[in-house]
């Protein structure tokens, strides 16, 4: 396995930098539309702009310690890193086509599986629950429009 001195950490430091760039170049973008100073839609990515930025900033200047590595990782752990990274592309991906409801039921079903080590049919309890749960809460409660796909 490769060691990695300071890669990741300055990596991390600059996708933080440049994402609350883009979130504090929004909430001004939003800013004209407000109601108040702290009501309107710029107020959560101004924040998380600013946070994002701090943090950028703080991994960016910290002192490198030359006494820790960073090791990827690999074995069991590496594989199941990689596969619920797959699930979350796939279910980004899926979602479009198949629909919320569906989608949302494969993805959990798999994260349960893969990162709790839930037996299949727990898995696919869970995942059911868990979809009708989210499915009320924003389609029915909060009129949130969710993708049907082919099934509905």
């Amino acid at each position: 396995m490769r060691k990695i001195a300071g890669i990741p950490r300055k990596t991390g430091a600059f996708i933080s930098l440049f994402l609350g760039i883009v979130s504090v170049v929004e909430a001004a973008r939003l800013y004209p539309f407000r109601t108040d100073f702290w009501a309107g839609d710029h107020i959560f990515p101004g924040l998380i702009g600013a946070i994002l930025v701090a943090a950028g900033l703080f991994l960016l200047l910290k002192r490198e310690e030359s006494s820790r590595r960073f090791v990827l990782p690999g074995g069991k752990i590496g594989r199941k890193m990689t596969a619920t990274a797959g699930v979350l592309i796939s279910y980004c991906l899926l979602i479009g086509y198949a629909g919320y409801v569906f989608s949302t039921f494969l993805a959990f079903l798999f994260l349960l599986r893969i990162i709790g080590n839930y037996r299949w049919a727990d898995s696919a309890l869970f995942s059911g629950l868990f979809t009708c749960a989210l499915y009320l809460l924003f389609s029915e409660f909060l009129k949130t429009p969710l993708p049907n796909g082919f099934l509905f």
